[in-house]
């Protein structure tokens, strides 16, 4: 949850540069659903596209916990998982924290 947080909070973020910032959301969250297993498995995609998808933080949103719920990964595969979703929380967490930071020094409104 805080992955999908964090990305979808950064993507608002846009705001401060746009005065539109849903079109990029959309486009992030229709990414997101593609790239996480929503529309379809990940395991019915060539092993190149899985490798390629895997370098992304969307599949340990929906994929990766699917993939523990049916117990189809083994305790190390496991543990892996949650590192790399560790790894893509502070990544992310970090790049958000600075598109907030630049965003409020370039912040200005108008009205009362």
């Amino acid at each position: 949850m805080w992955l999908y947080f964090i990305l979808s909070f950064m993507t608002g973020c846009w705001g401060f540069w746009t005065s539109e910032s849903w079109g990029p959301r959309f486009l992030l969250e229709l990414f997101l659903e593609f790239t996480a297993g929503v529309f379809f498995p990940l395991d019915v995609l060539p092993n190149l596209a899985q490798q390629i998808i895997k370098c992304f933080p969307s599949p340990y949103l929906v994929f990766f916990p699917l993939q523990i719920f049916l117990g189809r990964l083994d305790f190390s595969q496991i543990v892996h998982g949650f590192l790399v979703q560790v790894f893509w929380i502070i990544a992310i967490s970090g790049m958000a924290r600075w598109v907030w930071f630049r965003g409020m020094q370039n912040y200005s409104s108008a009205g009362s």
